[in-house]
């Protein structure tokens, strides 16, 4: 959707960021692409109705499934569910998990918790959680009160610190875009903003501690982080379409 020249961080999201003054008009980019989809040419369709769908971006194919696998092997490593084996510690968790789905009334497609659920299958593989982009989303809220149980008491623990922040950040914007309506408020959207702040901050600790004792955790990925929440808290206040966390229909132009 933009054109190409000047350098445009991705990672600048500021109103005053150079990409954004890069927009392509909407004929522009129509006549750029000749062949493009019945639809981008029906009368009142516009490029700006396309829309990032957040549930997977983040919760499938993203750093959501990141933190969350990568979190729960070291909270397992950790002795944070007991257990005498890393086997035994994922399955005590997985039944802490189930009870927890349960008493908050949701859903999850998952079986199990085990190596191959977490992707993490050698000593060189980073942990990624194989499952549904809602399965993640769960395991994330799950994880959010599991982490600050653990951090109790720890305070001189930075992990265990970092990582209950991130966790507490991420089930904060779940549970404000769950509570949203169509369009978000200028307070949500700015709270929004806060958090993920908030929780790119911890996770960029917890990915450098990782890295200085040789542990493959919480990988980066550097284009689907840091822009994902304020830009769609951003485009969810300008046009009333497609919840930031809700956008099932995306669609591929």
């Amino acid at each position: 959707m933009a054109s190409q020249g000047a350098p445009h961080p991705y990672w600048d999201t500021r109103p005053s960021a150079a990409w954004r003054g890069t927009y392509e008009s909407h004929a522009a980019w129509l006549a750029a692409t000749p062949d493009r989809p019945a639809l981008a040419h029906m009368p009142g369709w516009h490029k700006l109705l396309v829309h990032t769908d957040m549930l997977h971006c983040l919760f499938r194919n993203g750093h959501g499934n990141d933190f969350a696998a990568s979190t729960l092997a070291e909270l397992a490593l950790r002795g944070c569910f007991g257990g005498d084996t890393l086997e035994a510690a994922l399955a005590a968790a997985f039944a802490q998990f189930r009870q927890w789905v349960a008493l908050n009334g949701t859903e999850t497609s998952l079986l199990d918790f085990s190596r191959a659920t977490l992707s993490w299958t050698n000593s060189v593989a980073y942990p990624c959680l194989n499952g549904k982009a809602a399965d993640c989303k769960v395991v994330l809220a799950w994880l959010a009160s599991v982490a600050l149980c653990f951090a109790t008491g720890r305070a001189a623990d930075g992990w265990s610190q970092a990582c209950s922040a991130a966790a507490w950040a991420m089930a904060e914007i779940l549970a404000l875009l769950d509570r949203a309506g169509i369009w978000l408020t200028a307070d949500q959207t700015a709270r929004i903003a806060g958090l993920s702040k908030a929780y790119f901050a911890a996770y960029a600790w917890l990915s450098r501690e990782a890295f200085a004792r040789a542990a493959c955790q919480y990988k980066v990925r550097p284009k689907p982080c840091p822009h994902r929440f304020p830009n769609a808290a951003e485009a969810t206040r300008t046009l009333p379409i497609a919840r930031a966390d809700r956008c099932m229909l995306y669609i591929y132009i």
